[in-house]
């Protein structure tokens, strides 16, 4: 006969494995979950700041060309005036 240790497992050896990897895992996943939602918190933030930029400029061109536009219309009442 050979000697080999007895490699039997019990179901309560087993199911404390299985709830220590599952538990390594979930904490795992769960750090993971968190960094991305940071990462992604970051970029939404940069992307608005971008976005308020660039609606800014859009206004602020707007308002000269309504501007623009009212000072021509005046200059053309006049001429029409004559």
């Amino acid at each position: 006969m050979s000697e080999e240790p007895d490699r039997v497992v019990t179901v309560a050896l087993l199911n404390s494995a299985l709830k220590t990897a599952l538990d390594d895992f979930e904490t795992r996943i769960e750090k993971r979950i968190s960094e991305e939602g940071a990462a992604t918190r970051t970029h939404f933030n940069v992307m608005v700041e971008r976005v308020e930029s660039a609606v800014k400029i859009v206004a602020e061109v707007n308002s000269r060309h309504s501007t623009v536009l009212d000072e021509r219309e005046e200059r053309l009442q006049k001429i029409e005036k004559r």
